[in-house]
């Protein structure tokens, strides 16, 4: 199980010259190759790999619609930043917080804080900010507020997507009402395309990491 969680995490490339998030997880994945122990620490790497999965430069396949292609390749040129991954990486740390609480309520405590020291250190160096822990706290109360409303899983998104437009071309996003904040206007097939990406990530990324984390915890037991 352990060398089969290690292959899972670790056998994929995703450089990219423009992000020092990609290119931090093809550096931490050519050096965790030869490990043989999972840890949290190899956990938040196999995480930032997936992570680097949203809005990647597409790879050229025969016989795709032209027009599908070029949105792809807009999506991932004007909306798959840091910044991006970065507000993808704060709804990803909520989920995996829900789940730990309602599934390992006594380790959530041991775990989590970690894997958030990790992911703010990260992405503080990729974006510059040293008050990034702020911005992370204020994403994960705005999306436990919405846990507290009941509120459905088109709802996760719409907000998220706002986020993500927000980011255009690698903006820095400002602090964001969930409640009141103000609605951003974009293409209305940018916005289509944005949301098959969250629907994907959610569907296959978010449960990956789950399986992860429940062999991880196995592994400390």
């Amino acid at each position: 199980m352990l060398m089969g969680l290690l292959s899972g995490l670790f056998g994929r490339s995703h450089s990219s010259p423009t992000s020092f998030v990609r290119r931090w997880s093809d550096r931490r994945m050519r050096e965790l190759r030869r490990e043989h122990v999972v840890t949290v620490d190899t956990l938040f790497a196999g995480f930032i790999t997936y992570l680097s999965d949203f809005a990647k430069p597409p790879p050229k396949r025969e016989g795709i619609d032209e027009e599908e292609e070029r949105l792809r390749l807009h999506v991932s040129t004007h909306y798959g930043g840091d910044w991006a991954l970065f507000e993808v990486g704060c709804y990803t740390c909520f989920r995996l917080d829900r789940w730990l609480f309602a599934e390992h309520p006594e380790l959530g405590g041991e775990l989590l804080p970690g894997f958030l020291r990790s992911f703010t250190k990260l992405f503080g160096e990729a974006l510059e900010l040293p008050d990034i822990r702020d911005l992370l706290g204020q994403r994960l109360e705005a999306y436990s507020e919405l846990a507290r409303s009941e509120a459905d899983i088109q709802t996760y998104h719409s907000h998220l997507t706002q986020l993500i437009l927000r980011t255009e071309d690698n903006r820095k996003p400002e602090p964001y009402d969930f409640s009141n904040g103000p609605i951003m206007i974009s293409d209305a097939f940018v916005v289509f395309a944005l949301k098959l990406e969250l629907k994907a990530w959610e569907s296959v990324r978010i449960p990956a990491l789950i399986e992860s984390m429940a062999k991880l915890i196995t592994l400390m037991k």
